[in-house]
């Protein structure tokens, strides 16, 4: 069993619980208590959800409704070292088409690598809750199978950053985009998570330019300290926007050891991206002369990415 933080979320095995904590009388709205329970078929999830009315007024409670979702498995729409993502949709009865992503790990490849996916999980929750949800790729809920592990989240049509790069951004997009990811990276740290992998493909762009609204995804490897100043030690994190402290090039002689600062290291590789279309370090080789020598940045030493 996983319990959720502050926000009331339990989920057992394919099961998952939400007792929302805060009441919203003036518009009619209260908590309720949802369980969620899938079925993973060949080609789609069928979702049962129910609702209790057991936090509402007195004449609502203990009322309980419940509705059958068929979830259809789309194109995939991600891939990467810990599963890979897909699109699902569903259609309700006025035909409006529903998506969600679905994130699929398998079991054997998580226990070979040592991810406890239930770190992400918790993360996951955690940013969940209302007041951060312009900040942060929503999460629905998480059922599982004996050999894999689905994580539902919001789909964010217009993909993630990666793709806008090299688009013609303006300094003013970079700077509307750089605040909402620092704005998220500030929120993570309040709440003692370390992300440890910002890059452009993990900010998913809700609205594109100018207006943009992005915001942070994939906590596959984020570590829950007890505060900011933990010291972590796991070389994990993408070439490219990976802090040199993790890599021990800051002191040779040490281990690894890190911590939530390396999200901010990785944050400005990623604004750097943005304005130059070009990553300032692409190998540990420049990196380590950045390091020992303290040579600046200038286009020799910008190198395109792969």
């Amino acid at each position: 069993m996983i319990q959720g933080n502050n926000h009331g979320t339990i989920n057992v095995k394919n099961e998952t619980y939400v007792c929302p904590s805060s009441v919203d009388a003036a518009n009619g709205r209260y908590p309720v208590k949802i369980m969620r329970k899938n079925q993973v078929l060949h080609t789609h999830t069928l979702e049962t959800i129910t609702k209790f009315q057991d936090c509402g007024p007195a004449n609502d409670r203990g009322n309980a409704l419940s509705v059958e979702v068929r979830w259809e498995r789309r194109e995939r729409i991600g891939l990467g070292a810990y599963g890979e993502v897909h699109r699902e949709e569903n259609c309700e009865g006025d035909q409006i088409v529903k998506s969600r992503a679905v994130k699929m790990l398998r079991r054997l490849h998580m226990e070979y690598l040592k991810v406890d996916y239930k770190k992400e999980l918790d993360a996951l929750m955690s940013l969940s809750q209302p007041e951060y949800l312009h900040m942060f790729v929503e999460f629905y809920s998480w059922y599982e199978t004996p050999e894999k592990i689905f994580l539902a989240m919001e789909f964010v049509p217009c993909g993630d950053l990666s793709r806008y790069i090299g688009t013609g951004m303006t300094e003013d997009d970079a700077r509307l985009v750089g605040y909402q990811v620092l704005d998220g990276i500030r929120t993570m740290h309040q709440l003692d998570i370390v992300h440890r992998d910002i890059k452009p493909a993990n900010i998913f762009v809700v609205k594109a330019g100018p207006s943009w609204w992005v915001k942070i995804g994939d906590f596959s490897i984020c570590k829950r300290t007890v505060t900011q100043q933990t010291t972590l030690r796991s070389q994990v994190g993408t070439d490219g926007y990976k802090a040199p402290e993790i890599l021990s090039l800051v002191d040779p002689e040490k281990k690894a050891q890190y911590n939530a600062k390396c999200d901010v290291w990785s944050y400005g590789c990623l604004l750097f991206e943005l304005i130059t279309s070009y990553v300032p370090f692409t190998t540990i080789g420049a990196l380590t002369d950045y390091c020992n020598k303290g040579s600046r940045l200038s286009g020799s030493r910008c190198y395109k990415p792969m």
